[in-house]
Parts: C-alpha cells; structure tokens; sequence
C-alpha cells in the first residue's frame, strides 16, 4: 500500500469516527476564569429546562500557584477617566461611583519543611581555611499552609485602607450583614506529611554555605471552600477537598540563607466537591450552614432530599429595584456534586537574591477527570481536561511583583441526560482554551505599552494591539510621614518619607488574552494535519522568515537583549535561528498531538484525547508565528479571542481580535439564547 492509499484510509477513518461520534452541533466553550488562590475554573452549563436562577455553575479545573497581595479594579467606566499630566500627587483615583472591587489574599501560612533526623550523624569533614563536610540525610517532610481570600466591594478609594486585615466568614446574619450582595471569601487549609532522603554538603563553616539534594514522597490533603452572598439572607457555598501524593526531587543551595532551589515532582490523588445554597433566616438552614464549614455535609443533604429543587425558590417583584429576583423559601437548595481525578507533573524552580530580585517558576501537564452532577436536573457532565501551564512570579526592588501565568486546556466533555421515561441521552463534544494573563500590583507608568508589546510576541497582532489605547489615570504616590494615623507638617508642608518618583504608577493592574477554540475547528485541524501531512509544519516557519526579512521589526520583539537601541545583524541571526527551530519544534508538538487525537477518539480513549489535545495547545502557543498559523487553518470552525483588562487606575475594557462567527459573548461568557 502506498502512502497517499494509506492517507486515505486514514481519512477515511477519520471521517467514520466523527459520524460515529455523532457530533451534529457546533459547540464553543465559556473562557477559563482564573481566581486569586490561582485556580482555573471552567464551566458547567445547565440544561435549557432547569428552574433555578443559574444557567451555568463553576468547577474547579486544576490548582495553580497563589497569586499574593491585593487587587483593585475600578469599577468605573472608561469616560470617567481623567488623563492629566498635572494630577495632584496621592490623588485618589476618579469614580462614577461605581465603587471598586477589591481581593484580598490574607496568608495563614504555607511551607514545606524537610527535617533531617540524621542531624549530622554519618558526616565527613575536611579541615583547613574553608572546611567542607558533606553526608546523608533522613528525615521527614512537614507541609503546611492555608489562607482566606476575599472579594470585597467598597464605595470610595479611602474605604480600602478601613477594609480588615483578617476575613472572618459570615455564619450568621449578624456576620453576613456586613457583606454586600455579590461579595466572596474563599479559604483553604493544606497539610502533608512524609518521608525524603537524600545528601547534604556544606563549606565554609560559618560563612552558611552549603547544598543539598533529596527525594521524598508526601502525602498531601487540600481543603478549599468558597462562599458568596446571595441575597439578604442567603449564601452559596461550595468546597472542594482533594488528596494528592507527591513524588518529589528536589535541591537547594544557601548562602546564609536559601537563594536558589529546584524541584521535580510527579502527582496523582482524587477530589469530591459539592455546592449548596443556604438560607440563613431559617433554623434549619443556618444549623446545616455551619455545619457545611466545617466540612459536614450530611445535615445540608438530609434537608435537600426533603425538598424539590425547582421549588425551593419563589419569584417576588421588588418595588424598590424595579427586578425580579428569586427568593429561597426553603432550608437549604443543592446546586451541584462532582468527583475528580488527578495526576501529572511538574517542574519548579526558584531564585531569591534577598531584597534586589526574586524569581519563582512553575511548569508542567496534569489531567483532572471530573464527574459533575446538577442538582434534580438528571444531568451528569463528564469532563476529561488536559491542562498544561507556565507560571512565573517575580519580586523584588528590580522586578516588584509581578505574575504570568500561560496554560492551554482542552476538554472532552460527555453529556448524560437522564428523561423521565428512563433513557439516558449521551452527548459529546470538546473544545480549547489558551489563557494568558499578566498582573502586577505596582504596574508603574509606560509599564502597561510594554506588556501589551510583549503579549503581541506571543500571539501576534501587532497592528492592532500597538493601536491599543487605554485611559490612564497614572499618578505620583509616595509616603510621608504619619503620627496616629495623620500626616506630619513642618511649616505647612508635608515631610516626606523618600524621593519624588520620575515615573508615575497605575497601581495594581491586570491585562489577559482568551481564546476559545470551538468543535468543528478542531475537527478540520485534525483533518488538515492528516491530509497535510508534514508540509502543515512548514507554514510557521515561512512566517517567521517572512518577519525577519522586514527590517521594521525589532530582534528585541521575540528575544531577550540588553539595549533596545542596539543592534547587530549577527545577534538578529541568532534570534532567526532559535525562532526558527522553536516553531519548527511546536509545529511539530501540534502536528503529531492532531494525529494522535484523532486516533484517541476512534479508540473512545476521552483521557488520551485530552492529553494529547494540551499538547497540541503547548505546541501551538510556542510562538507568535505557529499561534497564527494553525488558527489561520481554521477556516470553517469557529474561534473567539479576545483581550481584557482592568485595574486600580485604568477603566475595565476588551478588545475582540477574532470574533465567533456563530455565539455571541459577553466577556468570557457565552450568552445563552
């Protein structure tokens, strides 16, 4: 058989799955919604018949590094921005008196400490100027961590500084009274013991040199619960508790204190997770509430199986508002329940030079395989994620703080509906999301042109994101001297604490980029790079050359330089040639992650295909040239991509570079018909 017979049985069978599959609708995914705590959430969406005021509900997708400090988005519209060279220093922001949104994240406590029972027991050591000992270790490893996360809405600026700095979650009326309909506190608890082995070596004595190497295993259990107001006296609430082990290699190196460390790891444990809602002017239900913080369920599950969800609410016309709105007239409502499974991989690195810069860094693959049940709707949604991912924080006087955070995800999901006759429906489809998102709790001004130009290296579209104008209100902020609470004077001045800064700062801000990538362009994908064949990958490549022969575009655009100013045609040829190679390389990840899928879904491996499609999504993401050049294949599918942003100082805004061509969206969202 040759190799064009070969490709059209290929195709053939291609073809012959799909039918089999009986994929007859097109289906786009919701974007993925990244929290404070660092989880990435996806969608689960309600069937067109359910009763209750939701037609989507959130799960957790995977768990991601905590994303630290505070956050401030101005809820303002863009209008209300004054961009002014002469803003008074200290200036409060401007505000159509929408207020603002602020997230806390008020840390309990997270390390994880390896002890070494040995105690120096087995050590060798040399004697000299700078004496060197070295020997084994054993111990165990202790993990502990937790802390409260709140999304809390203020009037004024000033309000913020009057927020408290511990959370305490409403448990009762009194306590929810404080709370504004709308806002959140989400907290979690991690512990986790275990056992490492490994070497130690020291030098220099007191000088507090030294490195070590173990490898441990660490039993590991999460508990996080999230909680909203609803209304005047009701709560949704939801938790999630998950148990991992933990295969770890990992190394340091100090210099009187840790300045460098690396760790490997390879995981794999479950999670169940449920989701209520609680009527707190009911006995009943505030006894079942307290319960459920505590992590007891069975009170709040044996008040639901008294009660119908589609009647626990009532529809009430509010004179005041002019809205309807849903009433509980019940204890307790049950939204959701789901298990999950886990496993996968990852890589971390950190670098801290005290005071001047620090660097963490995560990246790996996981797959989470989550079975979610709605509420008396008789629907189950199985959901078969495959999520690769890139984080980095920096911190420090030179870098301050800011976090990037790249993943791709794709989903098969599978669609159980039970009827009232007793047959069940199956449905299946799948999607794609890329997230990137950017966030800085200092961004000074001139910073935010810069992050824009950086997320245009990744996903293209220059023309169009240097046009980006948003309205800023940057302004000069530095601290002068207080006494109870109240600024010094001297002469009628104020003594200030440091400096005039050159630069003016724009506070916390945040910049993101969504793509969803819908059924059928995933289809004709597979079908291209099948039918293509190596040829496909090629496309980037002749992409990348194409922006190299233009003497517009700048080397410091895709690779790292000193000066922006100096250039050398020998450093651009070097920046061609590690770009070429990277999108040959990612072309090639996507090309045979397609293959793959393809025969995932003829052997129904759902796990595989999700597996193989983050691959795909690694690949594709590499560069700006190979992002381009697989969604420029996809013709007849259909995409959304869109950038968002928001900040302290800057109005909330978005910018749809690719618009879907069959769903309408608002944000991140579908907006269902």
């Amino acid at each position: 058989m040759n190799k064009f017979s070969k490709r059209l049985v290929v195709l053939f069978g291609f073809f012959l799955c799909i039918f089999q599959a009986g994929f007859s609708e097109e289906w786009m995914p919701d974007g993925m919604i990244v929290d404070k705590r660092g989880n990435v959430i996806h969608m689960v969406e309600m069937p067109d018949d359910f009763t209750g005021p939701k037609k989507t509900l959130t799960t957790l997708a995977y768990m991601a590094e905590l994303e630290k400090g505070q956050t401030i988005v101005n809820l303002s519209k863009s209008k209300a921005f004054e961009v002014n060279e002469n803003f008074k220093e200290n200036a409060p922001p401007p505000n159509d008196g929408s207020g603002f949104l602020v997230t806390k994240y008020l840390r309990v406590g997270d390390m994880t400490l390896p002890t070494d029972v040995l105690g120096g027991a087995g050590t060798v050591s040399t004697g000299g100027v700078f004496p060197l000992s070295a020997g084994p270790q054993i111990g165990v490893m202790i993990k502990a961590g937790g802390g409260v996360i709140a999304d809390l809405h203020v009037k004024k600026y000033a309000d913020i500084k009057k927020l408290p700095t511990v959370a305490l979650v409403p448990h009762n009326i009194k306590a929810l009274n404080k709370y504004k309909i709308g806002d959140a506190l989400s907290y979690g608890v991690t512990g986790g013991l275990g056992l490492m082995v490994g070497a130690g070596a020291a030098a220099g004595g007191r000088f507090g040199v030294g490195a070590s190497v173990n490898v441990g295993l660490i039993a590991e259990g999460t508990w996080l619960c999230n909680v909203r107001k609803t209304g005047v006296f009701t709560v949704q609430a939801r938790y999630v508790k998950r148990k991992l082990k933990r295969l770890i290699a990992y190394g340091s190196l100090k210099v009187v204190k840790t300045i460098g460390q690396a760790e490997v790891n390879k995981f794999w444990g479950d999670g169940v997770g449920t989701f209520f809602e609680f009527n707190l002017s009911d006995k009943e239900g505030l006894k079942a509430y307290k319960r459920f913080l505590r992590g007891d369920v069975t009170h709040a599950q044996k008040l639901a199986l008294k009660v119908k969800a589609a009647k626990g609410f009532t529809s009430v016309f509010s004179k005041k508002s002019n809205l309807r709105r849903g009433l509980m007239k019940t204890p307790v409502r049950p939204l959701m329940t789901y298990e999950s499974k886990i496993s996968g991989n990852e890589a971390k690195g950190k670098l801290d030079i005290p005071v001047l810069i620090g660097l963490k860094a995560k990246r790996g693959e996981n797959i989470v395989i989550t079975k979610t049940k709605v509420a008396d709707s008789g629907l189950t949604v199985k959901t078969h994620l495959g999520v690769w991912k890139d984080e980095r924080e920096t911190f420090g006087l030179l870098k301050r703080n800011n976090y990037r955070l790249a993943m791709f995800a794709g989903n098969f999901q599978r669609i159980f509906k039970h009827t009232p006759t007793g047959e069940v429906l199956v449905q299946n489809r799948y999607g794609g999301n890329y997230k990137y998102q950017y966030h800085s709790e200092k961004l000074m001004e001139g910073e935010l042109e810069e992050e824009i130009i950086n997320l245009a290296s990744r996903v293209g579209f220059k023309e169009k994101l240097s046009q980006l104008k948003i309205n800023q209100a940057a302004v000069n902020i530095r601290q002068y001297l207080e006494w109870k609470g109240k600024e010094v004077s001297l002469k009628g001045k104020k003594i200030a604490l440091g400096p005039k800064s050159k630069k003016k700062t724009l506070g916390s801000t945040k910049i993101s980029a969504d793509l969803m990538i819908g059924m059928t362009a995933v289809k004709q994908l597979i079908y291209k790079a099948i039918s293509n064949g190596r040829n496909w990958e090629r496309q980037a490549e002749t992409r990348a050359k194409k922006w190299f022969s233009n003497d517009k575009n700048k080397r410091w655009e895709l690779c790292t330089v000193l000066l922006k100013n100096w250039s050398t045609k020998l450093g651009r040829k070097f920046c061609e040639v590690k770009v070429l190679k990277n999108s040959r390389d990612g072309m090639n990840l996507a090309y045979k992650s397609l293959v793959r899928m393809q025969k995932n879904i003829a052997d129904h491996d759902y796990k595989g295909f999700s597996k193989n499609f983050s691959k795909f999504g690694k690949g594709m993401t590499t560069n700006q040239f190979t992002f381009n050049t697989i969604l420029s294949q996809a013709t007849e599918g259909d995409v959304h991509f869109i950038i968002q942003w928001e900040g302290e100082r800057i109005p909330k805004g978005e910018l749809v570079l690719i618009n879907s061509k069959k769903f309408k969206y608002n944000g991140l969202r579908r907006v269902r018909k």
